[in-house]
């Protein structure tokens, strides 16, 4: 599914279980960790572990790719098996217009500090290049001697 702005992407995950695994009949009963990430990230999104073979994920970025693995353990074990093999889904822009999302902007805070800066400097100055005794001395009062 793709959102109303087409910024955002949701999918829905399916597996089988492993097939050594006999979980048909109900003797082991396993839990599944899904993780994922941008292809060009370094650390994985976990979700948290669940009994499911279906999982969703939601507001993925459209126009980035993403690699998606799982791994499961029998329900009463605290270690987790090998993870699967990385599944690459790619989200297209056809037929999306783009947009800017509001995270994807950063806003330039240098710019506006360095234009504050200015103007106060301005300010200071005409203050004191100004001919005006009283607004001198309401700003900077005069130092006791």
């Amino acid at each position: 599914n793709t959102s109303q702005t087409g910024i955002h992407g949701d999918i829905q995950v399916r597996w089988d279980p492993p097939p050594t695994a006999d979980v048909q009949k109900g003797w082991i009963t396993l839990e599944y960790e899904l993780q994922y990430k941008e292809v060009n990230e370094t650390k994985w999104k976990e979700l948290e572990p669940r009994l499911s073979t279906m999982v969703p994920l939601y507001s993925l970025k459209m126009g980035r790719d993403y690699e998606i693995r799982v791994r499961s353990r029998q329900r009463t074990s605290e270690k987790f098996g090998e993870f699967s093999e990385i599944l690459y889904v790619s989200f297209s822009q056809a037929g999306v217009e783009f947009v800017h999302c509001a995270e994807e902007i950063e806003f330039p805070w240098f710019l506006v500090v360095i234009f504050e800066a200015c103007g106060l400097a301005v300010t200071v100055i005409s203050i004191l290049l100004s001919k005006q005794p009283r607004l001198k001395m309401l700003i900077f009062p005069p130092v006791p001697v």
